[in-house]
């Protein structure tokens, strides 16, 4: 692969071949590199929790995917680098007798969890959690959401693209 640079009216423009822009940086300093790995997934279909364990979350509407790294709701690293991972969910019918609820992004070498303990003073009709990080990644790694309901009554995962996703992007 070849890289070639273009310079006109204080635009830099680097390209790999003949055609395909790599990165361009513009007279104000704006970079934008077209082909940087990224990805947003949303649930258009809602997920029961299974009381007492731990469920993946399934995404069915691929809003973006730059290089098409996202499968089988599965986020696969493309080039060794670092990450940033956010996922969020909103839960529908959150039961107060559950001793905690726990979000995940779990990658093939390091976890990130957020947890809530729901002793509020009733079930709420619904709450939304997240999680984010910067994850170091080879290429293969692998990242996916998981949500835990420790115990209660089963809740469930609303389907709201607004409220239910998981994004990411190669920061360098």
């Amino acid at each position: 692969m070849s890289i070639g640079t273009a310079v006109a009216g204080g635009v830099l423009q680097l390209v790999s071949g003949n055609t395909q822009e790599a990165m361009l940086l513009d007279s104000d300093g704006a970079v934008t590199m077209p082909n940087q790995p990224a990805f947003l997934v949303d649930k258009n279909a809602d997920q029961t929790l299974t009381s007492g364990s731990e469920i993946q979350v399934t995404w069915q509407d691929e809003v973006f995917d730059v290089g098409g790294n996202f499968a089988s709701n599965t986020f696969t690293a493309p080039v060794d680098g670092k990450y940033f991972l956010q996922g969020q969910a909103r839960f529908d019918s959150f039961d107060t007798a559950s001793s905690y609820y726990r979000i995940s992004i779990v990658t093939s070498i390091r976890e990130k969890h957020e947890i809530l303990d729901p002793h509020f003073t009733s079930d709420l009709s619904y709450i939304t959690m997240s999680v984010s990080g910067i994850f170091d990644m080879d290429a293969g790694d692998t990242a996916v959401v998981k949500i835990r309901q420790n115990s209660g009554t089963a809740s469930h995962i609303e389907d709201s693209n607004a409220y239910t996703n998981f994004c990411g992007h190669l920061l360098g």
